[in-house]
């Protein structure tokens, strides 16, 4: 489930249950402080908010996926983050996406659509991050994210990318996935203080490879994220390698290793 303040509507993070994709709202720390729940004109703005979450999901229903695109244009008039829209709207709708596709209500061709559009708005987001090519593609990155071979899921470390882009972040993010041989030579090549993995599923094999490269990687801090790790925990996988679900979890992370401040 995706929470998100009412008053400010920032988006908040994760809870359980996370095989819900559905839109939780709350209050945050900051709003309860600022007393933001007597303020009429965050009251308004919410509720507008939360119209267009509700237009954006019924569009999804309807197969209308150009919908998106006609209403985001609204919420930069209510000055919603680029980021609070990436994790707080796109992801739940990639995720609901692939719920439908499961219980047959949406084809596959359907939902690479709704990956492709989401794709796209995200691409041209890129160009309002100012000096982005500091960040992009580093050749000395902080972070370096990239996928299994067989993971053709590779949306979500876009939304990661430019989430770092904007955050001031030096990474690279190589997708579609590599064969896990070219993962260690790229980690031990670059050397990132943080190499993230995409994976979409769980096999004794994952878990030799990741021992592996942690034995590779030479300090870099190895994480695993995807929705697969919902089903998995810490104990599943070597002690070395730490699980990170959601970018709640992988800014606390990079706070912990002063890559970012907040």
């Amino acid at each position: 489930m995706f929470r998100w303040c009412s008053y400010c509507q920032k988006f908040l993070g994760e809870k359980e249950p996370y095989d819900s994709y559905e839109i939780s709202h709350g209050i945050c720390k900051k709003c309860v402080e600022n007393k933001a729940m007597l303020d009429q004109e965050k009251l308004e703005k919410s509720a507008k908010i939360q119209t267009l979450f509700k237009l954006i999901s019924e569009s999804i229903l309807r197969k209308d996926f150009q919908f998106i695109r006609t209403q985001l244009p609204l919420f930069r008039v209510l000055k919603v983050s680029n980021a609070d829209i990436f994790f707080g709207l796109y992801q739940p709708l990639l995720c609901e996406a692939g719920k439908l596709w499961e219980i047959r209500r949406l084809t596959v061709a359907e939902e690479h659509e709704l990956s492709t559009t989401i794709d796209e708005l995200v691409s041209l987001s890129f160009s309002q991050i100012p000096n982005i090519e500091k960040f992009r593609q580093s050749k000395t990155p902080a972070v370096l994210l990239t996928a299994l071979s067989n993971n053709q899921h590779i949306l979500g470390l876009r939304l990661i990318e430019h989430w770092l882009c904007d955050k001031g972040v030096k990474n690279k993010v190589i997708v579609p996935g590599l064969p896990a041989n070219e993962i260690i030579s790229l980690v031990k090549e670059f050397h990132p203080a943080v190499m993230g993995l995409s994976i979409n599923a769980f096999t004794p094999e994952l878990n030799s490879f990741l021992s592996e490269l942690a034995r590779e990687a030479d300090g870099s801090k190895i994480i695993i994220g995807g929705k697969f790790t919902y089903t998995i925990t810490q104990n599943d996988i070597p002690a070395e390698v730490s699980i990170c679900r959601n970018i709640s979890e992988l800014s606390t992370l990079l706070i912990q290793k002063s890559i970012i401040t907040d």
